[in-house]
């Protein structure tokens, strides 16, 4: 964590109705700021969407990157809001506290210099109506295939893949750094890959090149 004074405030918070509520109790917690970072969740070249904060997420929640790319509506003592997504995972686990997150969003709840603060929040759907992207690692192929989620409006629970059009699935593991591995591979140049989001719904996408470096664009996103 980084404390400073000479933060600019950001650009006004979305409000929380552009993102419903998903099955989730608010819950209290404390919020701390870091420089802010591509971080754990790797998600190299993403631009937020718009409105939308970048946080670190405390480590008694990381659960090996299950909630990256998950938004979260935070709401200060004074009941000022922000939305905010999960890219990282708080620097040294942030000793029990929540949140850590960038500049611009701990700014626009408290001056930098009050260092930590008390919060509550809530999961929900991000503000966000385009298709997600799925993106094959570096050294991905179809003897060794691991792919990401992103821009995705829910957290991802479970991808699959196929190799003959849907007849058979295999699941794929997530990692740490934010991909899900089959490291037996797929055996086919090309596969369907079946994303589950939190609440359950399913976007198929078809012809996925399993080679490095590709980005294909979703079917949809979780409408």
């Amino acid at each position: 964590m980084h404390f400073s004074s000479s933060l600019a405030v950001a650009a006004a918070a979305l409000p929380l109705a552009y993102g419903s509520v998903l099955a989730e109790r608010a819950t209290s917690g404390i919020a701390t700021w870091y420089d802010g970072a591509v971080g754990a969740c790797s998600f190299d070249g993403y631009t937020y969407p718009s409105g939308v904060y970048g946080t670190a997420l405390g480590l008694n929640l990381w659960n090996t990157a299950a909630q990256c790319g998950a938004c979260v509506s935070i709401t200060n003592a004074s009941g000022k809001k922000i939305t905010a997504m999960i890219v990282d995972e708080c620097p040294g686990g942030c000793a029990g506290k929540t949140f850590d997150l960038f500049p611009t969003a701990f700014s626009s709840l408290a001056l930098p210099s009050a260092g930590e603060i008390p919060i509550t929040w809530d999961y929900i759907t991000c503000p966000i109506t385009t298709p997600f992207k799925l993106r094959t690692k570096t050294g991905s192929s179809q003897w060794w295939f691991a792919i990401q989620v992103y821009n995705a409006n829910q957290a991802i629970t479970k991808l699959e893949v196929s190799a003959d059009d849907g007849k058979t699935w295999k699941s794929c593991v997530r990692q740490t750094y934010n991909y899900w591995l089959l490291a037996s591979g797929t055996g086919s140049a090309t596969v369907q890959v079946r994303v589950t989001a939190k609440d359950g719904k399913v976007v198929v996408t078809k012809n996925v090149p399993t080679a490095e470096g590709q980005t294909v664009t979703a079917a949809s996103n979780f409408v």
